[in-house]
């Protein structure tokens, strides 16, 4: 930006940012607002589990939470008195993904800014042009002379006094 233009004032937060990928992102409809609300999903996060047992399974006497899902178990009792089952039951529960909750939990305090902000150390070479007025320039030539003057004069003073 030169000295003439104006800051550009943010529409919005990702314009803030000035992120190549958000102009995209909004486009395909993957906005703040969508992922506040899948984030939200993953701090409730649950996962499905099934599995068959064999024979017939009273519901009645299923832990909290779990279900039938199909029966096809049948309790039969033999001639002599022996009662034994055929066929399986699915049953299904739900169970708390701990490890995405807990990964949504320190998503969240991050986008909230709750962590102190984190160190990163940048190594390479680092090229800084500043934008400076006239004056500023003006100023930091005028400075960079009389310092550089400076050490000439007592360079010379050295050389004259034999040190």
């Amino acid at each position: 930006m030169t000295e003439n233009e104006k800051p550009k004032t943010p529409a919005s937060g990702f314009e803030a940012i000035d992120h190549p990928l958000h102009e995209p992102m909004e486009k395909e409809g993957i906005t703040p607002e969508y992922l506040a609300k899948k984030l939200k999903a993953e701090l409730e996060a649950e996962e499905t589990k099934t599995f068959k047992v064999k024979g017939s399974v009273d519901k009645g006497a299923l832990p909290q939470g779990f279900e039938i899902i199909s029966d096809t178990g049948n309790t039969h009792e033999s001639t002599r008195g022996n009662i034994y089952i055929d066929g399986e039951t699915i049953l299904q529960f739900n169970e708390i993904t701990w490890r995405i909750r807990q990964e949504a939990r320190k998503d969240a305090h991050k986008l909230r800014g709750d962590y102190p902000a984190e160190k990163h150390d940048i190594s390479g070479a680092l090229q800084v042009i500043p934008k400076l007025g006239e004056a500023d320039r003006e100023l930091l030539t005028n400075t960079a002379n009389k310092v550089v003057d400076a050490i000439l004069n007592e360079h010379r003073r050295d050389i004259k006094s034999g040190s």
